[in-house]
């Protein structure tokens, strides 16, 4: 395990996070007629299943990692601020990969603010790596072109309406790998957005936080 600062009071983010990554998908029910991808509206991210994150004897290597940030934190994330202020809209971390023996999963959830219509705090994941840019809940399909807007990575745009966002590699590449979150929007700027990173697979190391270079 990789523990973080907060480890005795886990925020409910990292909770839920670490249960999506321990997910394990079911066959789904198949609609010709409504073509929705993963995660989808019969089992969600799947059946949670906690030897797939936590490691044992059966699972080799298998290494969990994860970040958790309070919305009190000076981690946590406010949109549009400017670079070399006291507070961030975005932050890098990256994880290395020694081999493709096991997926690679990484998790991002947080608690959104309170209030009527849709997500208030919008943040953004995308994952770069060997051979691999892919977005957060980037095997999602169901009314894309209504749901999400055009900004995006590679053409394929970011999800700006769910609070869980998954990127999987069935076989990860050997390498480093960056996760990349953005404050695209925060509904009260008075109010940082936290939200918790959860990483697993077979993994040589921790999540390691990029400083920015101004």
């Amino acid at each position: 395990y990789t523990l973080s600062l907060h480890d005795a009071l886990p925020i409910s983010a990292l909770l839920k996070a670490m249960l999506c990554a321990s997910a394990v998908r079911c066959a789904p029910i198949v609609n010709p007629a409504l073509a929705v991808g993963y995660p989808d509206f019969d089992q969600g991210f799947g059946v949670v299943n906690l030897a797939q994150i936590l490691p044992h004897e059966a699972q080799g290597h298998l290494r969990t990692t994860f970040i958790d940030v309070p919305s009190g934190s000076e981690d946590a994330l406010l949109s549009r601020q400017p670079p070399g202020g006291a507070r961030r809209s975005s932050r890098t971390y990256t994880i290395d990969v020694p081999d493709n023996s096991r997926p690679l999963r990484v998790v991002l959830s947080w608690t959104d603010a309170p209030g009527p219509g849709g997500i208030k705090n919008v943040l953004c994941m995308d994952v770069q790596g060997p051979g691999v840019a892919l977005v957060g809940n980037h095997e999602l399909t169901y009314a894309r072109a209504g749901l999400f807007s055009k900004t995006g990575l590679n053409g394929v745009p970011y999800d700006k309406q769910n609070n869980v966002q998954i990127v999987y590699v069935d076989k990860p590449q050997p390498g480093r790998y960056r996760i990349n979150l953005l404050a695209f929007e925060t509904f009260d700027q008075t109010k940082p957005q936290g939200y918790a990173l959860c990483v697993c697979g077979d993994l040589s190391g921790p999540l390691a936080p990029v400083q920015p270079a101004f």
